[in-house]
């Protein structure tokens, strides 16, 4: 099949971008498609703006969110062998603000099917330990490297609520490739891209922060951010 000349070079389509853009949505980078291999690891943040953090009554909201990332991904993965969605462990999470304005949390799970090695991993907090900051210290964190895991998941909120109008929800599909020439034919990340695009919007359905309505996007545009990484954004209504 002959790609489409319009995904040959790098480009956009759809409606300009719309004012609102990278106020909501999520960064999503896949480095590997083996899914099956011992500690395949899927990495889920989220930052949300706050009015002030002294104010917020706890990171119950941040934490249930990023684990609520993972599970819709790990749902969507099955074990070779039994067809089972793999077994998760947590191998490093936080909850803690960033600065004045912004509270977060991070998760970094390693999957595992049944016969692959086991190993030992945190217990999730309960809603008491998530009144205050806990958790790993972002130093532990990074001795993990949560940044080279298989799946990055980085979500984010800086929406004001007390706006009448919805912001645009952005998403951000990065993909790792051999390096590329001249020419580099976008359509299938594009593709993928649309994929991720629609899976997180069943998500935030689920969420209830989307409408019953189908998936309607706005904006799309691809590029090369460097000779060896492809990223496409995908701007959609709520």
């Amino acid at each position: 099949m002959n790609p489409d000349h319009k995904f040959l070079e790098p480009g956009s389509d759809g409606e300009p971008a719309p004012e609102s853009l990278w106020r909501k949505g999520l960064v999503y980078t896949l480095r590997t498609r083996k899914t099956h291999r011992d500690d395949y690891r899927i990495s889920v943040g989220f930052k949300k703006g706050v009015a002030a953090v002294n104010a917020t009554t706890g990171f119950q909201e941040v934490y249930h969110r990023v684990t609520a990332v993972g599970r819709h991904r790990i749902s969507q993965l099955t074990c070779p062998d039994t067809g089972d969605a793999p077994r998760s462990i947590i191998l490093g999470q936080t909850w803690r603000p960033l600065g004045d304005n912004i509270i977060t949390s991070l998760i970094t799970l390693s999957l595992r099917c049944p016969g692959q090695s086991a190993t030992n991993g945190e217990l999730p907090p309960d809603d008491e330990a998530l009144r205050s900051p806990g958790g790993s210290t972002l130093e532990e964190l990074e001795r993990l490297a949560p940044q080279h895991a298989d799946e990055i998941y980085n979500e984010f909120d800086f929406t004001d609520p007390s706006s009448p109008n919805p912001a645009s929800i952005t998403l951000s599909y990065g993909e790792s490739v051999a390096g590329s020439g001249t020419v580099f034919d976008f359509e299938p990340f594009v593709k993928r891209a649309g994929q991720a695009a629609h899976s997180y919007y069943q998500l935030l359905r689920k969420l209830g922060d989307a409408s019953a309505a189908a998936l309607r996007i706005r904006h799309r545009e691809w590029f090369l951010a460097s000779p060896s990484f492809v990223t496409i954004h995908v701007c959609f209504d709520p």
